[in-house]
């Protein structure tokens, strides 16, 4: 296998064979590679170390604040906007922390999203759905 270091990229579609099927047909599969985002050199300490600290404190802040403001006597319109937000900001980061974690906490970074439901799931978790918690 090939080593990856911050400055070489490799098309990860050149490193494995097409599926073969029983009828005689194959077809050449193409990966998502996640370390095109972003240089992997920033990708690591940025998505594997700060944003699982960035998790925990998002959780428990995020977490007191809907407490706080779900009491009966602090039920206002202002504080369930301020709730909302709240849940809006812990859901920003709770959605794609587990595949955060998983690609560059636990260096999985370099491996192709496998099967193609995983780069499906990759996008709407990573980006879809961040931009639907805040834009409704």
């Amino acid at each position: 296998m090939e080593e990856i270091n911050s400055t070489v990229t490799i098309d990860l579609t050149t490193n494995y064979s097409p599926i073969d099927f029983d009828d005689n047909t194959t077809i050449n599969l193409t990966y998502m590679n996640i370390t095109e985002e972003m240089p992997i050199a920033y990708a690591v300490p940025l998505y594997g170390y700060i944003v699982p600290f960035l998790l925990v404190i998002t959780i428990v802040a995020n977490t007191l604040i809907v407490v706080v403001l779900s009491k009966r006597h602090m039920r206002t319109p202002t504080n369930v906007v301020l709730m909302a937000m709240a849940l809006c900001d812990m859901f920003t980061l709770v959605v794609p922390a587990p595949w955060l974690i998983y690609m560059y906490t636990f260096g999985n970074h370099y491996k192709p999203l496998w099967p193609v439901s995983l780069c499906f799931a990759w996008t709407v978790m990573h980006e879809v759905s961040n931009y639907l918690i805040y834009k409704y």
